[in-house]
């Protein structure tokens, strides 16, 4: 794998400075990520386990076009963003479900949960093209080992 040097902004770089120590900026950066990452694959993996096919495939329809930043206010949006493609787009019955129990699920997601699920609409509508949406658990899957 290739080594890459990171060179956050603002906030980010000001959170890494001010733990510098042992680690160089660059070490703790990289550390960072990876917990990061370790701790969404396991969301990835969560989620896999409690949501349903046809769920997810309404997630990814309900959440199509959405701007999740600022993060923190997208964390808190992603149940009402479903919500509202349910009682307003006909989701639940496009895909066959509870709408209100996907809804439900969602709500009951923490924040690393929330934002686990964003990641996955995310990679699956910025990669659309190569990905195939009636498979969301491979697409779970593929963010879960991370590889391709």
């Amino acid at each position: 794998m290739n080594k890459t040097i990171l060179i956050p902004a603002g906030d980010v770089q000001n959170s890494l400075a001010i733990r510098v120590g042992r680690l160089t900026f660059n070490a703790l950066g990289n550390q960072s990520l990876a917990r990061y990452f370790d701790l969404l694959r396991f969301q990835f993996r969560r989620i896999r386990r409690e949501f349903t096919e046809p769920e997810l495939q309404a997630i990814l329809d309900g959440c199509n076009g959405t701007n999740w930043d600022p993060i923190p206010v997208g964390v808190q949006s992603v149940s009402t963003e479903v919500a509202e493609a349910v009682e307003f787009n006909g989701l639940a019955e496009k895909w066959k479900i509870d709408g209100a129990k996907l809804v439900s699920k969602l709500n009951a997601l923490d924040g690393l949960g929330c934002l686990a699920v964003i990641e996955f609409t995310e990679f699956a509508w910025n990669t659309c093209e190569r990905l195939d949406f009636c498979r969301p658990y491979a697409i779970l899957g593929e963010l879960a080992d991370g590889s391709r």
